[in-house]
């Protein structure tokens, strides 16, 4: 049977190893920073078009099931049953298209009156200085 004193000493160990491991690879990391930086930046590249359908697909999911839903819930004709999805889909498209539609009309005359105010402002700021 196993002591509770070499059970210690055996965790104590594999801690210290865990620590001495982190720190080589630490040390590693920075002394071959170039080629994983590159490694990442080409992992990030590969996975852009993958995480930008992800941020896409998943508001228009929320959409579609609300969507889905409220149109035409309890028909059983043939047409509507085959033509809910992409009715759906096409409204969700829509739907999100008319919001950052509603957000640009809204962001923009404001981002252009406040870079009109801060171009105003930069000769008295020259001058004051």
């Amino acid at each position: 049977m196993k002591t509770k004193k070499s059970q210690t000493k055996k965790s104590q160990t594999k801690t210290i190893i865990k620590i001495l491991v982190s720190f080589f690879a630490l040390y590693l990391c920075i002394y071959y920073w170039q080629g994983i930086s590159g490694i990442i930046g080409s992992v990030l590249k590969a996975a852009l078009p993958i995480l930008v359908g992800c941020v896409i697909a998943y508001p228009l999911n929320i959409l579609m099931s609300f969507y889905e839903r409220h149109f035409f819930p309890h028909s059983n004709k043939k047409f509507i049953c085959r033509s809910r999805r992409a009715f759906c889909l096409l409204f969700a498209f829509a739907t999100s298209l008319a919001i950052i539609a509603l957000v640009v009309a809204l962001i923009v005359p404001q981002l252009v009156s406040c870079v009109k105010l801060l171009i105003a402002e930069v000769p008295s700021a020259f001058t004051s200085c």
